[in-house]
């Protein structure tokens, strides 16, 4: 399933539904984190609030993925020419991040 998060307020309940989806308490979380159940309680209720990094790793051990695109999809005039836009190429720029799975993190740096 594919959400679109507008708000920084959208995380909260999105991170926890990925948390419960895959049967983990907040205690099974901060463990595969390395930290207390309490800092981990904090980060999901804040989520906007924590480093991109951390945020990143709880989505890995969540299983998800995170992707950005153009807020409006591309109109492509010709497939011989890219259409210009005020002199910028409009190309469709897609990041994906896959998850690296538990096994990767390293607590020591949390």
């Amino acid at each position: 399933m594919q959400y679109t998060i507008n708000t920084s307020g959208q995380l909260r309940p999105i991170l926890k539904g990925f948390r419960k989806t895959q049967g983990l308490s907040q205690k099974a979380m901060a463990d595969k984190l390395g930290i207390s159940q309490q800092t981990y309680q904090v980060l999901e209720s804040t989520p906007h609030k924590v480093t991109i990094d951390r945020f990143l790793r709880v989505l890995s051990i969540l299983n998800v993925k995170l992707m950005l695109s153009d807020a409006a999809p591309v109109r492509v005039v010709s497939s011989k020419k890219p259409l210009a836009v005020k002199g910028v190429t409009a190309l469709k720029a897609k990041a994906a991040i896959e998850s690296t799975g538990a096994k990767q993190l390293n607590k020591d740096k949390w």
